[in-house]
């Protein structure tokens, strides 16, 4: 027969479920920067558009962006790119994620912006911001600005590196403009 589970029971498995998570997230984390420095991440370049990348995104990250009652929107675009589709994917992810996870109030938008002979497309966040000696230091393998008790929850400090390196995969690169506050 099937039971109902306990409040107890109930919690260990969220826990378990919420372990395996981050211990499914690191292990890809892992993989992703051994094969970036092996260099086995190979783009397969092709036009495509920014929308298709931003409305798969979209129904993803978004709950949790509600969850922390923060207002998401990506900005309505015909931009096309000519790119790896899947890269720029997963560096928007990271990014996007990154956002939220930083973000306690307000929100967040993505949008793209033509720039003559390429694209840019930016996240913009209402997050606490970082100070412009610390803009660097966030690109670091396993560096996290205010987790100093290394609360896994808060991720492993390895999300913007990988993008990092994605993005070189790419030959573009991530700029961060913040302020503090």
């Amino acid at each position: 027969g099937h039971t109902q589970l306990d409040e107890a029971q109930r919690e260990i498995h969220q826990h378990m479920s919420s372990a395996l998570g981050s211990t499914r997230e690191m292990l890809d984390a892992l993989l992703s920067i051994s094969k970036l420095e092996a260099g086995a991440i190979t783009p397969q370049p092709r036009p495509f558009l920014i929308r298709s990348v931003l409305n798969k995104l979209e129904p993803e990250l978004a709950p949790t962006a509600d969850e922390k009652g923060l207002v998401f929107r990506t900005r309505e675009s015909i931009a096309a790119a000519h790119a790896d589709p899947l890269i720029v994917e997963l560096i928007l992810r990271n990014l996007v994620a990154n956002a939220i996870r930083y973000t306690e109030n307000g929100g967040l938008l993505v949008a793209s912006r033509d720039r003559g002979d390429s694209l840019s497309i930016e996240v913009w966040d209402t997050g606490a911001g970082i100070a412009p000696q610390k803009q660097e230091e966030i690109f670091k393998a396993f560096h996290q600005l205010d987790n100093p008790e290394r609360d896994s929850r808060k991720g492993f400090g390895l999300g913007l590196a990988i993008a990092q390196g994605l993005a070189k995969t790419i030959e573009s690169e991530i700029e961060v403009k913040s302020t503090v506050g």
